[in-house]
């Protein structure tokens, strides 16, 4: 019996690269069936996407945060991208941190500094709701759910692991009621 050896081909001259059928050791070929043989060098694949359509650039997370915070701060029209939801996401967490290392650090120091950094966190904190609401009501019109679905996640244990799904899963590809995807261009 022969092992399953990887081998090494080339479709193009002058490269290689391994696939099944050759011992490397020996320098042998090994024969397989032919419909072996034809479903390993013959992939099916589609050769043309379904609607071919420019995918748009997420753009830099700064620049996504920082749009979010001005030009969409109380939005609640239109969609929204998971790059773009997430992102923000994640830059915004970055400043929760930042702000609460800052807290313990300026605590340390002095209990005054320490309520000052407090302060701030609270300040950030009550100065991002509205864009985070505005964002995530996006997101749900993204993928066609109204954004009084955001009540959802009231419901203690499973409301919030409901609106992850809903915020993981992929928008409508074309038009929905809440208008045009913003990820692809027609």
């Amino acid at each position: 019996m022969i092992p399953f050896i990887p081998v090494r081909t080339s479709p193009w001259p002058g490269q290689s690269f391994f696939l099944r059928g050759e011992d490397v050791s020996s320098g042998s070929i090994v024969s397989y069936p032919p419909d072996v043989g034809e479903a390993l060098s013959t992939p099916e694949f589609p050769t043309e996407q379904p609607q071919a359509r420019e995918i748009l650039d997420p753009g830099k997370p700064l620049d996504i945060y920082k749009s979010v915070m001005t030009k969409k701060y109380a939005d609640f029209t239109g969609r929204t991208r998971r790059a773009e939801f997430w992102w923000f996401v994640l830059v915004n967490l970055g400043f929760y941190v930042s702000l609460l290392v800052l807290a313990f650090i300026l605590g340390s120091i002095s209990d005054v500094l320490g309520g000052l950094g407090v302060l701030l966190y609270v300040v950030y904190g009550l100065g991002v709701i509205v864009p985070s609401l505005a964002l995530a009501v996006r997101r749900l019109h993204d993928t066609n759910k109204s954004g009084w679905l955001l009540l959802i996640g009231l419901i203690p244990l499973v409301g919030p692991i409901v609106l992850l799904v809903f915020y993981v899963i992929d928008g409508d590809p074309g038009e929905n009621q809440y208008g045009q995807s913003p990820k692809y261009v027609s």
